[in-house]
């Protein structure tokens, strides 16, 4: 677990919800309308896509989150389009651990996270967020799969 400063980023986001049988698709089908978005606009971009978790039921596993990517620059973009907004993160402190493995075994990572807030005296300044920096689409060895799970802290 390390302690960063993550900077102010400029997003695409859209926001959906789902449950255990339907993460896959949605994700599919969002992260594809931003691609999309960003080629017919011509913007780069500067991250990896991510999914910053609004509401999080811990018993039917049912996710209300944005889905997003990091832009470089707005000068071509509309306002976002349909589903697409465009907005701006402030820079924020963060707590991160990254994780490899299948994606429905990141609980006890989260449980580390919460603990180590607790221990720190850190409070949680927002939903957390999971940055997929691995494609498990590309990678088949889901051990080899990361994704960096943040905690935004004050």
């Amino acid at each position: 677990i390390e302690e960063k400063l993550m900077p102010e980023q400029t997003v695409l986001l859209i926001r959906d919800s789902a449950g255990p049988k339907t993460y896959g698709e949605v994700f599919g089908k969002g992260f594809g309308e931003m691609m999309k978005y960003t080629q017919t606009n011509k913007i780069q971009t500067s991250g990896h896509p991510f999914a910053i978790y609004l509401k999080y039921d811990t018993v039917t596993m049912f996710s209300v989150m944005d889905m997003g990517i990091a832009i470089e620059k707005m000068e071509n973009a509309e306002k976002g389009k349909g589903r697409i907004r465009i907005e701006n993160i402030p820079a924020q402190n963060i707590v991160v651990a990254y994780y490899f493995g299948p994606y429905e075994k990141t609980g006890p990572t989260y449980n580390a996270l919460h603990q180590y807030c607790k221990e720190s005296g850190k409070t949680l300044a927002g939903g957390p967020r999971e940055i997929y920096i691995t494609d498990p689409i590309l990678e088949k060895d889901p051990m080899k799969v990361e994704t960096d799970i943040v905690f935004p802290v004050k």
